[in-house]
């Protein structure tokens, strides 16, 4: 069975809005127990930080960024994941998901996320 649009929107909004969450940067798949050694870490004076979030109402089962998220000196590392997270370190993964396409940062480089690439959805 699928869960309705109505009990996913509801258990989004829930689990996402209202609520502070942080975005992390993985090198690979953190999987369904949000395996914190998967996130990148360090950079220029150790400059890499999770980025606070905020998401979209759901529709459709789905939520999606409403801010644009930018992390700054970030390690010279492949980014292939995006996480969300209920505290800007270590806690709990609420969901994670593989980029589109890798993302191939340099040392002391950016890379942003902007409104509505990363989406979550039941």
């Amino acid at each position: 069975m699928t869960v309705t649009n109505v009990w996913g929107n509801q258990a989004l909004d829930w689990l996402i809005r209202g609520r502070s969450v942080w975005v992390s940067l993985h090198s690979s798949n953190p999987g369904v127990t949000g395996d914190i050694s998967t996130e990148i870490s360090g950079g220029p004076d150790d400059g890499y930080e999770r980025q606070p979030g905020t998401f979209s109402a759901a529709a459709s089962r789905q939520v999606a960024n409403s801010n644009v998220l930018v992390f700054t000196n970030l390690p010279a590392s492949l980014v292939t994941y995006a996480g969300v997270w209920d505290a800007s370190a270590f806690g709990n993964c609420i969901a994670n998901g593989a980029f589109s396409a890798t993302q191939n940062v340099g040392n002391g480089d950016m890379l942003v996320i902007q409104v509505p690439q990363l989406v979550i959805s039941l």
